[in-house]
């Protein structure tokens, strides 16, 4: 990890669309477009297995690697999505990979979700992201 403790970083996706002065929907980068309704609303669309693409900058190169375990309590019980995190930043503009391995199983009461997540990063575009525009 980056020794400094400071870091000047910037989230730029998705992009918006707007119609009559309002928000109509949104460009994102995903490797399937079934994935874009989860995209856009994680809590009604079904997750499925596949990427999604953030476009980030960053004042310097930053590197971290490590995982964590994210715990969703349910009245029946807790969810948990492991992420698996091993992102090489350069200076300047980058693309953060959120490749989702695996889902738990949706209900009529509650949407499909990450059960895996390996996150990466891209220099680049990368060769398996589809720019995609999702109108509500």
């Amino acid at each position: 990890m980056s020794n400094e403790k400071e870091l000047v970083a910037l989230e730029l996706s998705p992009l918006f669309l707007f119609a009559n002065e309002e928000i109509a929907g949104f460009i994102t980068l995903v490797s399937d477009p079934a994935m874009c309704k989860w995209v856009n609303d994680p809590g009604y669309g079904d997750a499925v297995p596949g990427s999604y693409f953030e476009l980030v900058y960053v004042g310097r190169n930053f590197d971290f690697k490590g995982s964590c375990v994210q715990t969703t309590n349910l009245e029946d019980g807790n969810l948990e999505t492991s992420y698996e995190i091993g992102v090489d930043l350069g200076a300047g503009f980058n693309f953060i990979e959120y490749k989702v391995e695996s889902v738990h199983a949706g209900s009529e009461e509650m949407a499909a979700s990450p059960k895996r997540v390996v996150v990466s990063s891209h220099s680049e575009i990368p060769e398996n992201a589809l720019w995609m525009a999702y109108y509500y």
